[in-house]
């Protein structure tokens, strides 16, 4: 057996992201660091997928702070518009091809329904 005998879970993840940015075979990655392959298999069984791809949200910033939303128009009618009511919350969303997103803001009923009716 070559390389170094233990991997570290911080290292499996480092070496997950670079092969997929770059690219690369996880064999050619753990070979270029001399890490023994057997040690990093073991450690990346030990890791579930969402510790392997993210499971963590990103805040998305604007300048120097969080990124405001612009209040919806509503609609466009001739009519006197009805107030809508919202609420703030925080909806936690993860899409049929994995990626994950947070929202908070203040929505109604109707944007609930368009946010979740798209996922």
């Amino acid at each position: 057996m070559k390389g170094v005998l233990k991997v570290s879970k911080e290292q499996v993840i480092e070496i997950e992201r670079y092969c997929d940015e770059h690219r690369i075979t996880r064999k050619q990655r753990i070979d270029e660091l001399g890490l023994s392959r057997t040690a990093y298999y073991y450690t990346r069984g030990l890791l579930s997928e969402e510790e392997l791809h993210g499971g963590q949200f990103i805040p998305i910033m604007s300048g120097s702070g969080l990124m405001q939303t612009a209040p919806m128009p509503v609609g466009r009618s001739r009519r006197k518009q009805a107030s809508v009511q919202t609420e703030l919350m925080t909806i936690e969303v993860r899409t049929l091809s994995g990626a994950e997103m947070r929202l908070t803001g203040n929505f109604s009923t109707e944007m609930l329904r368009t946010i979740l009716g798209n996922v």
